[in-house]
């Protein structure tokens, strides 16, 4: 693949302006073979000694090259010196990434078994591939991070026992694995091997809690809702937050109306934060609705604050994760309050 004016590096290319009946000529560019690289490198343990028992991936972070004429990585695990190579590289933008503990050898190096839960270890590196091999590139695998809190709640008498409950930091996407742990009767927690990376934290409540009308209220750590914004642990590990669960939840309410009066039902309902900065992909305040055959649309756990509704023609599943789809809809939209332990409700009418 080449990029204008001539360069297999797409941050050389030059971008260009098209205006509405404008007509750019002139583009001609040459299109030649590009060679591919090869990194090689060591990896050191966190005790400083060569390791080999590890898990290693290679993702491309820049623009996805077309399938035609690329070569998937391939990597070549590391020996007993830590020694490790991966080949067949087009230019771009790599993040090599490497998981540590749980991992089985058989006798000839080749890996046995891999268990998610026991790697605690990482390490990351992003490196721009230009053609050019690259040599030396040094790993040092490091302990993750951790997170840990206590699960309680807002009412006078807790549950008997919080056992089934399950706190996760999920990952927002596929590069890294998930981490889990059970609540202890105690009500604490504490989840390991943590890398940096874009997470939520997602509390499952075992079926007798769900159905005695318990519901997570808020995560919080030195006064702020950690759901409020991406939890990526670039500064450390994060401990003593504090897992509150309620029975006292919020709902939004409304009825979708045409002009006429009739129930508008071929519509979605999008509620989202008034406050730009509570904008993220992974936010519990965004929430897609559908009206039912009476117009009627709801929402329950909402967490208390300002938010602007706004009814659609049609929505995809993650548009409402975007700030640019929100920012598109953010003027001609509703504003409601949603207030703790009450119902709100908004009703909406199409023009």
């Amino acid at each position: 693949p080449t990029y204008f004016p001539g360069t297999p590096i797409v941050n050389d290319a030059m971008p260009l302006t098209v205006k509405a009946g404008e007509v750019r000529d002139g583009l001609g560019f040459t299109v030649a073979p590009v060679p591919m690289a090869t990194i090689s490198g060591t990896l050191i343990g966190a005790n400083g000694a060569p390791a080999q028992a590890i898990a290693m991936s290679v993702e491309l972070v820049g623009p996805p090259l077309p399938a035609i004429g690329t070569l998937a990585p391939k990597v070549i695990r590391p020996n007993a010196r830590g020694e490790f190579t991966i080949a067949n590289l087009g230019p771009g933008l790599y993040r090599i990434r490497v998981r540590a503990g749980g991992v089985t050898l058989r006798p000839d190096g080749t890996t046995a078994e891999i268990r998610a839960e026991a790697q605690t270890q990482w390490a990351m590196a992003e490196v721009a591939v230009t053609g050019a091999n690259i040599e030396g590139l040094t790993l040092a695998l490091q302990p993750g991070h951790v997170f840990t809190g206590t699960v309680t709640t807002d009412a006078a008498a807790a549950p008997a026992s919080w056992k089934g409950t399950m706190v996760t930091v999920h990952p927002a996407t596929a590069a890294v694995a998930s981490r889990q742990f059970p609540v202890g009767d105690d009500g604490r927690f504490t989840i390991t091997g943590i890398e940096p990376h874009n997470y939520e934290v997602r509390v499952t409540l075992p079926a007798a809690l769900a159905g005695s009308g318990w519901a997570l209220g808020s995560i919080r750590h030195q006064g702020r809702d950690l759901r409020d914004a991406p939890l990526t642990f670039t500064d450390g590990s994060i401990e003593g937050a504090e897992v509150l669960l309620t029975q006292s939840v919020t709902a939004l309410t409304g009825t979708l109306t045409l002009e006429s009066g009739a129930a508008a039902t071929e519509y979605f309902i999008v509620a989202f934060p008034d406050d730009r900065a509570l904008w993220h992909p992974a936010s519990p305040r965004v929430r897609i609705m559908r009206p039912a055959a009476d117009g009627a649309f709801s929402t329950r756990d909402l967490p208390p604050g300002t938010y602007r509704i706004a009814a659609l023609v049609d929505v995809e599943d993650d548009e409402p994760r975007r700030r640019e789809f929100l920012e598109s809809i953010y003027d001609a939209a509703l504003r409601v309050t949603v207030e703790a332990a009450k119902t709100a409700r908004q009703d909406i009418r199409i023009k």
